[in-house]
């Protein structure tokens, strides 16, 4: 099967973009399969994960995201920003502003064009932020789990756990250089965040942002995360309903 694609980068995660509107690349392939085909880096086109424009009954458009090893999340911040620029410069919406279904609802990210029609960044509306542990889920004594002392490997960690449409728990520490990630993300998925899998956020002024990927077969540090980076400013806040209205630029 012949595939016309695009491969597009944000903040470090990058993406095979498929347009399956008439469920053509559907009907040929589980997008599971196929995207371990394609995002195998040695043998494929290479990259975090696939994304496929689909039609959608109550919304413009619908966004679908696989990642590399085959499993489905619900959404991805870096993703949806490179989503809006394919589908505004493949004309596939011509609308600024675009209503997108995704599996964590409706997301509207809004493109900044240039004169010569390309997009320059874009801008999503990452929603409400959702503190309710039964909702995230996390498994806690408490109805939210904000500043929550958790036993770990390596010592008493204090958590703040949030969904952004993905469940994280953020730590906030002095300085990341003295943390071993990974090792925490591991932890906290396997024993504290309930069915989803969780994100592992550690976060310091300085250095900012280390987001981990526990859904994903091979847990990963990555660069950066539109909703991971949203996730910790709530968390910052610890407020009930903060909306986030985040840009970063391509």
């Amino acid at each position: 099967m012949k595939l016309d694609f695009s491969k597009m980068e944000g903040l470090g995660n990058d993406f095979v973009m498929l347009d399956d509107r008439d469920k053509r690349i559907k009907a040929s392939i589980p997008y599971s399969d196929l995207a371990r085909k394609l995002c195998d880096r040695h043998f494929g086109i290479g990259g975090d994960g696939i994304i496929l424009a689909r039609e959608s009954q109550d919304h413009d458009i619908r966004f679908v995201i696989i990642n590399s090893d085959g499993t489905e999340p619900e959404m991805c911040g870096n993703g949806m920003r490179c989503f809006a620029k394919y589908l505004y410069e493949k004309k596939i919406l011509t609308q600024r502003s675009m209503r997108v279904e995704t599996l964590a609802g409706t997301v509207i990210p809004e493109v900044v064009v240039e004169e010569n029609n390309l997009v320059t960044s874009v801008k999503v509306d990452m929603g409400v932020p959702v503190l309710s542990c039964k909702e995230i889920p996390f498994v806690c004594d408490h109805e939210t789990g904000i500043e929550e002392s958790i036993e770990t490997p390596l010592g008493t960690k204090i958590v703040t756990t949030v969904s952004m449409g993905n469940p994280h728990a953020v730590i906030f520490v002095p300085d990341i250089r003295g943390v071993d990630v990974e090792k925490i993300g591991v932890y906290l998925n396997d024993t504290l965040i309930a069915e989803n899998g969780c994100r592992a956020e550690s976060y310091t002024e300085e250095l900012g942002v280390i987001a981990m990927a526990p859904e994903e077969i091979e847990i990963r540090i990555e660069l950066n995360r539109g909703r991971s980076a949203a996730t910790v400013w709530t968390s910052d806040f610890s407020y009930d309903y903060v909306r986030i209205n985040a840009e970063y630029r391509t």
